[in-house]
């Protein structure tokens, strides 16, 4: 089934769907306790650089407090902690890490320590050690560092995806052309058209035309993927604008 997307045409990437944060205001039980499992397995990533970067946790304990912290939401179940009609769920997500952090800073000792995957399956945690986090003077705004890695988080989410579509689509020569150009691109510059097309064995009409539909696929994904964590695309909008200007909130 196709749907339409944000610019009123008709996509080949599937329905979008509101169900994840709509299914904690409405389910209980199994379907609450999955669609909370599959929205904390999306904000790892931010979770845990947020918890190393802004607050200057080492890795261990940012892994722990992050499969903690995700854990605690899970048996609590999310159904009965957020209110889908009282705002969005980043906003909501970013400000119960802050006080979990704050929780946590004044009674470390007295978590209890879970082995990883007990009760949330995070396999992305596997990979928590190696993810660089430069270093920086001074303490950033905790915030702040959650909006800009889930924007990250969301655009390699939908890179992803784009892959996937367009290499099942045999696509997969307009999917290296618009990651050499436009995601991949030296500091000196992304290469020129002609260079692309002789690296492609392309035309260069062709790499023009292929980098356009890239671009305008990338942006319908991005949108797909923002869609798994909103209510109405009215808030999509929303949080597609707080993305792009890198103003979350």
């Amino acid at each position: 089934m196709q749907e339409t997307d944000l610019g009123g045409q008709e996509s080949a990437f599937p329905s979008t769907a509101w169900s994840d944060v709509a299914v904690l205001g409405t389910a209980a039980g199994e379907a609450a306790r999955l669609a909370t499992a599959r929205l904390l397995e999306s904000y790892w990533r931010p979770i845990y650089i947020t918890l190393r970067r802004a607050w200057g946790e080492s890795v261990e304990d940012a892994k722990d407090m992050t499969q903690e912290f995700m854990t605690r939401l899970l048996e609590r179940g999310l159904a009965h902690e957020f209110d889908p009609s009282r705002g969005r769920f980043r906003s909501w997500l970013k400000a119960a890490l802050r006080h979990f952090q704050l929780q946590s800073r004044r009674d470390r000792q007295a978590l209890k320590r879970r082995a990883p995957g007990r009760l949330l399956s995070l396999e992305g945690l596997k990979e928590a050690a190696s993810i660089e986090i430069p270093a920086k003077e001074g303490q950033e705004d905790p915030g702040k560092t959650f909006d800009r890695e889930w924007a990250k988080e969301v655009h390699r989410r939908a890179l992803g995806d784009l892959k996937t579509r367009l290499y099942s689509e045999g696509k997969g020569r307009v999917y290296e052309a618009f990651v050499s150009h436009d995601v991949e691109a030296p500091s000196s510059g992304p290469p020129n058209y002609q260079e692309l097309a002789e690296s492609l064995g392309l035309s260069v009409f062709d790499v023009g035309n292929h980098l356009k539909s890239a671009r305008a696929a990338l942006r319908e994904a991005v949108s797909v993927v923002v869609g798994g964590y909103a209510r109405s695309l009215d808030e999509v909008r929303v949080e597609i604008r707080e993305l792009l200007e890198g103003d979350g909130g």
